[in-house]
């Protein structure tokens, strides 16, 4: 574990028909605030024409409601990268691979991916954001992982 640096979680990459409307060529991050990791992915997805953001409702509802928090409780920045957070048959019989967006979502996966080797050769692991409160135990876990000590002040 102390060897991984990031982790990126993907899920509900398929659909664009968002509740809140359409979401083609954009995806969000989980705890945006929480890391350095979203800047990073919004970064290298911009030559591919897809747009990386926080999501102001579901960016932190959704951190710790996803598969990322496990390995963020031991101290990795962990997100998930979603293109839609609810849609109209949200975990219902409707839920078809019909609806899925396939060129969207090969649009994102590419954005994705360029930025995962991005962070393979990045000179600096992404790191949390020790300013956010919120990040503070991942941050402390972080510490732990990688043996530097914890400053218990904070």
């Amino acid at each position: 574990m102390d060897k991984t640096y990031a982790q990126v979680n993907l899920e509900q990459l398929g659909r664009t028909d968002d509740s809140e409307g359409a979401r083609v060529k954009a995806a969000t991050l989980t705890g945006w605030d929480r890391s350095d990791l979203g800047k990073i992915l919004a970064v290298a997805a911009r030559p591919f024409g897809v747009r990386i953001y926080k999501h102001e409702k579901y960016s932190e509802e959704f951190f710790p409601r996803s598969d990322n928090e496990a390995l963020a409780k031991l101290g990795v920045p962990a997100h998930t990268v979603s293109v839609a957070y609810d849609f109209p048959d949200y975990h219902a019989v409707g839920d078809e691979w019909q609806k899925i967006d396939y060129d969207n979502m090969a649009k994102v996966d590419q954005a994705v991916g360029v930025a995962m080797l991005r962070l393979a050769d990045a000179p600096v692991a992404p790191k949390w954001n020790d300013e956010y409160p919120a990040a503070k135990p991942y941050s402390d876990a972080a510490r732990k992982l990688h043996s530097q000590p914890v400053d218990s002040s904070r």
